[in-house]
């Protein structure tokens, strides 16, 4: 059924809209996860004043059933004027879903809120740790029916997840590495850690640094200890003054060369400067979490 539900998904703006009663549809009930509401905002006001001038427009789509999965607020504005009938394009799928099927409706309703959308960078971190929790969620659930199944049986074939970095950058405006912050902090953080995060309340980058520390140093029971920390980053620190004192010696040495080689040799050592400052960030991260959160971390 999951083939033919995405596949009912990918084509179904491609149909005729019929009018139906709005009485006859309801909004869809999610099972994993949903685009956020943005009733009593000014968005909100802004669509039922277009809808009261010009009527709907955008069809909503909707199950065979009536069950609306994409266009609730339209279909929420049209009751608000007064609408007695509204355009629907029929999602033809077959009845009941199962949760596969329900999982893929949920994505692609995601994946449209994101593309379509004009949300603002907090509202798209928000989304975006609600859809790879959800995805966290499908995936132990999965697993667990794979491992209940009888002898003989063979799973479903997984099916692809939109939450993959380069689709989610294209989709979102962000770049790459940001989305893959965003992800790691979804599902690797702690649940304070991703709700300060959804609250705005924390920065991706602190967050994802925290988190990076706390992986690093609880990767196994043979991570480094305390003192051993320490002398790496000393190790690192002596690297970045020698490093730094090559880049204002490179500045005097270079000055009668071509301008494109001395940007070249400058360039090189920048980028070393900056991997080397990057590591010593995460080490003394590291050795700050262990000394303060682990038990008898300093030994």
């Amino acid at each position: 059924m999951t083939t033919d539900v995405r596949r009912a998904l990918a084509t179904v703006f491609h149909g005729t809209p019929e009018p139906r009663p709005v009485s006859a549809l309801r909004h869809y009930t999610p099972r994993w996860i949903w685009p956020p509401s943005y009733r009593r905002t000014w968005e909100w006001d802004t669509l039922c004043r277009t809808i009261a001038t010009v009527g709907l427009r955008e069809p909503v789509v909707a199950l065979p059933d009536g069950r609306v999965v994409d266009g609730g607020h339209r279909l929420d504005a049209a009751v608000a004027v007064g609408l007695e009938t509204v355009p629907v394009l029929t999602l033809p799928v077959p009845l009941p879903l199962d949760d596969e099927a329900r999982w893929a409706i949920e994505e692609w309703a995601v994946v449209n809120a994101l593309a379509r959308r004009q949300l603002t960078r907090g509202e798209i971190v928000r989304l975006l740790i609600d859809l790879e929790r959800a995805t966290a969620r499908r995936e132990r659930r999965r697993a667990i029916s794979a491992a209940n199944l009888r002898r003989g049986a063979t799973p479903g074939q997984p099916m692809r997840l939109s939450s993959r970095v380069d689709d989610l950058a294209r989709l979102t405006g962000l770049s790459p590495t940001y989305v893959k912050r965003v992800l790691m902090v979804a599902r690797r953080a702690s649940e304070a850690l991703a709700e300060e995060v959804r609250a705005g309340r924390t920065a991706i980058r602190d967050a994802w640094q925290a988190t990076q520390a706390d992986l690093d140093a609880a990767m196994d029971a043979d991570a480094p200890t305390h003192d051993a920390l320490e002398s790496r980053v000393a190790r690192y620190r002596a690297r970045l003054r020698f490093l730094v004192e090559a880049l204002e010696a490179l500045g005097a040495q270079l000055d009668g060369a071509p301008h494109r080689q001395q940007q070249a040799y400058l360039d090189v050592v920048a980028r070393a400067e900056g991997r080397t400052q990057r590591n010593l960030e995460r080490l003394t991260a590291a050795s700050q979490w262990r000394k303060t959160i682990i038990p008898g971390g300093e030994r």
